[in-house]
């Protein structure tokens, strides 16, 4: 979805503009760097969303206030999952299979 379609959507269905708005955010491209701490906040709240109900119970408390850009790594660790496939499914990253 571009910027324009984005717009005609909100214009066309202003009731549902949090949803779309949020479409719109799982949909584009997140430029982020968990070395420098950057857009971590909002790459976790797409996962989140696109993880559905139990996954926001769950993750909340890392997105508020920014919590996540301040978790020691030693506790992050307890927590990844992380596992990138391509449209074919096939498996290009599982962050449980790296040496740290």
């Amino acid at each position: 979805m571009d910027v324009d379609t984005l717009s005609e959507l909100k214009h066309q269905y202003p009731q549902h503009t949090a949803i779309i708005e949020r479409l719109y955010g799982n949909y584009q491209v997140i430029v982020c760097s968990a070395h420098f701490k950057y857009n971590l906040k909002q790459m976790m709240l797409v996962i989140i969303n696109k993880l559905g109900k139990e996954a926001i119970a769950r993750f909340s408390e890392f997105v508020k206030g920014g919590t996540l850009n301040r978790m020691p790594f030693s506790q992050a660790k307890k927590y990844y999952n992380i596992v990138i496939t391509d449209q074919m499914g096939r498996k290009i990253f599982d962050f449980a299979g790296q040496r740290l």
